[in-house]
């Protein structure tokens, strides 16, 4: 990964079986499954943000953060009345729109800089850690996926246009918020980063100083590997890989199902 986020490589053979290539992309081409693993996938997405909010609301007894957290749980409700993929995809857009609103509520937004959620470039130190870690949160997704023999080039829920790795991006919406939200907002509020580390550049944004980024990778890796009691002994890396692998496990015994029907 390079200091702007960008994932360059990835050390793995991602390549795969055709029999599993083609049970894949024929899952995924079915319009019935394709709609349940992206009303699975955006589901998962929203109540991981309702619950984050929620979790601060309480702690913080923050009326706007308990508000915002109904909100989406609504939106959450609304999922399972259509198997349209654009209105799934709009219920999502919402949800995460009612997030970031409300996520400054958490830390000191004024002292941040923080006026919701922007990129490409980021413009602040939060949305300069939140970008940074969801680069290193595809670097974690990659391996898993070459890990499972999964083809990371074919998706479902983004489009498979051939100029990014579709299924990367789509199974990341899975752990934004559990790992690199929490993530981001632990640098936050026991102030292991601080706005003076980062600098500021017309062009580039907001960017790690090169000693911010140092600690970043430093805390990154303890916080990965620290074994955490709610996934039972697992850390963060392991828990990612054992659900991509779920996944792919789901994924074929659908499209084994699938072809017995034809």
């Amino acid at each position: 990964i390079d200091r702007s986020g960008k994932v360059l490589g990835c050390m793995a053979d991602n390549k795969t079986s055709l029999d599993r290539l083609l049970m894949q992309q024929r899952c995924f081409v079915h319009p019935k499954i394709a709609a349940e693993l992206i009303r699975h996938t955006i589901s998962r997405k929203m109540e991981n943000q309702r619950h984050l909010l929620a979790y601060y609301a309480s702690s913080q007894q923050n009326e706007r953060l308990k508000e915002a957290a109904a909100v989406i749980r609504i939106y959450e409700h609304k999922l399972s009345y259509t198997d349209v993929a654009e209105e799934l995809r709009g219920y999502e857009g919402i949800a995460s729109r009612v997030y970031f609103e409300a996520f400054g509520e958490i830390f000191d937004s004024r002292q941040w800089d923080w006026s919701g959620r922007n990129r490409r470039p980021p413009r602040d130190p939060v949305n300069s850690m939140l970008s940074y870690g969801y680069a290193f949160l595809e670097r974690e997704v990659r391996a898993a996926i070459a890990g499972a023999r999964l083809d990371a080039r074919i998706g479902f829920l983004h489009s498979n246009n051939g100029r990014k790795d579709s299924l990367v991006f789509d199974l990341l919406e899975l752990f934004r918020q559990n790992v690199i939200d929490k993530f981001v907002l632990k640098m936050i509020n026991r102030q292991l980063l601080l706005p003076i580390d980062f600098d500021y550049d017309e062009e580039l944004g907001c960017r790690f100083s090169d000693a911010a980024r140092r600690k970043w990778i430093l805390y990154y890796e303890k916080y990965m590997l620290a074994p955490r009691k709610m996934l039972d002994g697992r850390n963060w890396r392991q828990h990612i890989q054992k659900e991509i692998e779920s996944f792919a496990d789901m994924i074929y015994e659908k499209a084994a199902h699938y072809l017995q029907q034809l």
